[in-house]
Protein backbone atom coordinates (compact mmCIF):
# COMPACT_ATOMS: atom_id res chain seq x y z
CA UNK A 1 0.00 0.00 0.00
CA UNK A 2 1.19 3.13 -1.11
CA UNK A 3 1.54 6.40 1.39
CA UNK A 4 0.13 9.60 -0.18
CA UNK A 5 2.53 11.94 0.45
CA UNK A 6 2.48 15.27 2.55
CA UNK A 7 1.91 17.87 -0.52
CA UNK A 8 -1.03 15.58 -1.65
CA UNK A 9 -2.75 15.90 1.49
CA UNK A 10 -2.18 19.61 1.66
CA UNK A 11 -3.79 20.03 -1.83
CA UNK A 12 -6.86 17.74 -0.91
CA UNK A 13 -7.10 19.16 2.62
CA UNK A 14 -6.89 22.87 0.91
CA UNK A 15 -10.15 21.79 -1.72
CA UNK A 16 -12.01 20.06 0.56
CA UNK A 17 -11.19 22.66 3.41
CA UNK A 18 -10.94 20.00 6.00
CA UNK A 19 -7.57 19.08 7.45
CA UNK A 20 -6.00 15.59 8.22
CA UNK A 21 -6.67 14.45 11.88
CA UNK A 22 -2.56 14.78 12.82
CA UNK A 23 -2.84 18.25 11.80
CA UNK A 24 -6.11 19.10 13.70
CA UNK A 25 -3.74 17.58 16.62
CA UNK A 26 -1.08 19.70 16.10
CA UNK A 27 -2.83 22.71 15.47
CA UNK A 28 -4.83 21.87 18.92
CA UNK A 29 -1.41 22.08 20.84
CA UNK A 30 -0.17 25.27 19.04
CA UNK A 31 -3.11 27.45 20.61
CA UNK A 32 -2.67 29.42 23.25
CA UNK A 33 -4.77 30.44 26.76
CA UNK A 34 -5.59 33.60 27.77
CA UNK A 35 -4.97 33.73 31.89
CA UNK A 36 -6.66 36.88 33.79
CA UNK A 37 -4.20 38.91 36.28
CA UNK A 38 -6.38 39.59 39.41
CA UNK A 39 -6.33 42.98 40.47
CA UNK A 40 -6.06 42.10 44.51
CA UNK A 41 -3.74 43.13 47.01
CA UNK A 42 -2.35 46.58 45.00
CA UNK A 43 -2.78 49.70 43.66
CA UNK A 44 -1.26 51.53 41.07
CA UNK A 45 0.11 55.01 42.00
CA UNK A 46 1.40 57.61 39.64
CA UNK A 47 4.57 59.22 39.84
CA UNK A 48 5.80 61.88 38.10
CA UNK A 49 8.74 60.11 35.56
CA UNK A 50 7.86 56.15 37.01
CA UNK A 51 5.25 53.99 38.05
CA UNK A 52 4.71 52.19 41.50
CA UNK A 53 2.53 49.91 43.26
CA UNK A 54 1.56 50.27 46.70
CA UNK A 55 0.71 46.37 48.00
CA UNK A 56 -0.97 44.99 50.96
CA UNK A 57 -0.91 41.66 52.72
CA UNK A 58 -1.51 39.95 55.82
CA UNK A 59 1.83 37.76 55.33
CA UNK A 60 5.49 38.38 54.16
CA UNK A 61 4.07 35.40 51.36
CA UNK A 62 1.57 37.12 50.36
CA UNK A 63 2.99 40.50 49.80
CA UNK A 64 5.89 39.25 47.44
CA UNK A 65 3.13 37.45 44.96
CA UNK A 66 0.47 40.66 44.96
CA UNK A 67 3.98 42.69 44.09
CA UNK A 68 4.81 39.88 41.31
CA UNK A 69 1.22 40.32 40.27
CA UNK A 70 0.81 43.85 40.30
CA UNK A 71 4.15 44.16 37.89
CA UNK A 72 2.40 41.77 35.62
CA UNK A 73 -0.44 43.99 35.35
CA UNK A 74 1.57 46.57 35.19
CA UNK A 75 3.82 45.16 32.17
CA UNK A 76 0.70 43.34 30.52
CA UNK A 77 -2.94 44.50 31.58
CA UNK A 78 -5.46 42.60 32.72
CA UNK A 79 -5.32 39.58 30.35
CA UNK A 80 -2.14 37.49 29.04
CA UNK A 81 -1.90 34.63 26.42
CA UNK A 82 0.21 32.17 27.30
CA UNK A 83 1.64 29.29 25.35
CA UNK A 84 1.31 25.60 26.71
CA UNK A 85 4.33 24.93 27.28
CA UNK A 86 4.87 24.03 31.19
CA UNK A 87 8.31 25.85 32.37
CA UNK A 88 9.45 25.95 35.99
CA UNK A 89 12.38 27.69 37.64
CA UNK A 90 14.10 27.41 40.79
CA UNK A 91 16.29 30.91 42.44
CA UNK A 92 17.99 31.40 45.83
CA UNK A 93 18.24 35.62 46.54
CA UNK A 94 20.72 36.89 49.09
CA UNK A 95 19.97 40.59 51.31
CA UNK A 96 20.50 42.62 54.17
CA UNK A 97 16.76 43.10 54.60
CA UNK A 98 13.31 42.47 52.99
CA UNK A 99 13.16 45.34 50.80
CA UNK A 100 16.19 44.15 49.14
CA UNK A 101 15.02 40.76 48.56
CA UNK A 102 11.71 42.17 47.47
CA UNK A 103 13.63 44.44 44.91
CA UNK A 104 15.96 42.08 43.84
CA UNK A 105 12.48 39.43 43.28
CA UNK A 106 11.23 41.99 41.17
CA UNK A 107 14.03 42.79 39.43
CA UNK A 108 14.45 38.97 38.54
CA UNK A 109 10.77 38.74 37.69
CA UNK A 110 11.18 41.78 35.14
CA UNK A 111 14.20 40.04 33.65
CA UNK A 112 12.69 36.71 33.01
CA UNK A 113 9.72 38.21 31.61
CA UNK A 114 10.90 40.85 29.21
CA UNK A 115 13.67 38.92 27.94
CA UNK A 116 13.14 35.03 28.09
CA UNK A 117 9.63 35.69 27.83
CA UNK A 118 8.49 33.16 30.46
CA UNK A 119 5.92 33.98 32.83
CA UNK A 120 5.16 32.93 36.45
CA UNK A 121 1.19 32.15 37.71
CA UNK A 122 2.70 30.26 40.38
CA UNK A 123 5.36 31.66 43.58
CA UNK A 124 6.05 29.85 46.17
CA UNK A 125 8.99 31.63 48.91
CA UNK A 126 10.47 30.61 51.62
CA UNK A 127 13.00 32.85 53.63
CA UNK A 128 15.62 31.81 56.30
CA UNK A 129 15.88 35.04 58.34
CA UNK A 130 19.84 33.96 60.12
CA UNK A 131 21.04 33.88 56.65
CA UNK A 132 19.43 36.54 55.11
CA UNK A 133 17.98 34.57 52.04
CA UNK A 134 15.14 33.97 50.21
CA UNK A 135 14.64 30.74 47.75
CA UNK A 136 11.48 30.79 45.21
CA UNK A 137 10.21 28.35 43.07
CA UNK A 138 8.89 29.49 40.30
CA UNK A 139 6.27 27.98 38.09
CA UNK A 140 4.50 28.94 34.76
CA UNK A 141 4.27 29.51 31.09
CA UNK A 142 6.22 31.01 27.99
CA UNK A 143 4.26 33.80 27.25
CA UNK A 144 2.76 33.19 23.62
CA UNK A 145 3.06 35.60 20.66
CA UNK A 146 1.07 38.80 20.53
CA UNK A 147 1.52 39.92 23.97
CA UNK A 148 1.81 43.81 23.83
CA UNK A 149 3.48 45.41 26.73
CA UNK A 150 2.07 48.20 27.84
CA UNK A 151 4.93 49.71 29.97
CA UNK A 152 8.59 49.14 29.35
CA UNK A 153 10.02 48.70 33.21
CA UNK A 154 13.59 48.56 33.72
CA UNK A 155 14.01 47.57 36.89
CA UNK A 156 12.69 48.21 40.91
CA UNK A 157 14.09 50.64 42.62
CA UNK A 158 15.13 51.08 45.79
CA UNK A 159 13.61 54.78 45.85
CA UNK A 160 10.66 55.36 48.01
CA UNK A 161 10.42 51.53 48.79
CA UNK A 162 9.24 50.68 52.12
CA UNK A 163 7.68 47.67 54.16
CA UNK A 164 5.75 48.46 56.82
CA UNK A 165 3.09 47.04 59.13
CA UNK A 166 -0.06 49.23 59.88
CA UNK A 167 -2.23 47.23 62.21
CA UNK A 168 -2.54 43.87 61.06
CA UNK A 169 -1.44 44.22 57.51
CA UNK A 170 1.95 44.33 55.68
CA UNK A 171 1.95 47.33 53.23
CA UNK A 172 4.65 47.56 50.72
CA UNK A 173 5.49 50.98 48.19
CA UNK A 174 7.67 49.81 45.44
CA UNK A 175 8.25 52.26 42.48
CA UNK A 176 9.90 51.02 38.64
CA UNK A 177 11.98 52.68 36.61
CA UNK A 178 10.47 52.79 33.15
Amino acid sequence: MLKECVWCVWKRAIRSRQLPWWLKRKMATARTQQVKIRKIGFSVLSHPADIGLEVKAKTINQLFQYCQQGLYYLLLGPTVKLGKKKIQKKIVISGLDREQLLVKLLNEVIFCLMVKKQFWNKLKIGFCREARKLSAVFSGYRLAAGNLFQHEIKSATYHGLRIERRKNVLVARVIFDI
